[in-house]
């Protein structure tokens, strides 16, 4: 997955809640559309490969969408 953040909350809407269970204010950023998980964990000093793990899980929970 190496979409920005605002492609990834665009086409997958039920990764929001990830993004906001860990506090961030990636929803709606101005930069969303430049950053990718790699900046966002990085800014919030989040481990990547978790934080990966809970936005594939959230996309996978959804019957009609998966990730391509």
């Amino acid at each position: 997955m190496e979409q920005t953040l605002s492609e990834i909350m665009s086409k997958w809407p039920q990764t929001v809640q990830v993004f906001l269970r860990h506090g961030m204010h990636c929803v709606g950023c101005r930069v969303g559309p430049f950053h990718t998980i790699e900046d966002a964990c990085m800014e919030y000093d989040l481990d990547e490969a978790e934080f990966r793990r809970e936005l594939e899980c959230a996309i996978n929970a959804s019957p009609k969408a998966r990730p391509e």
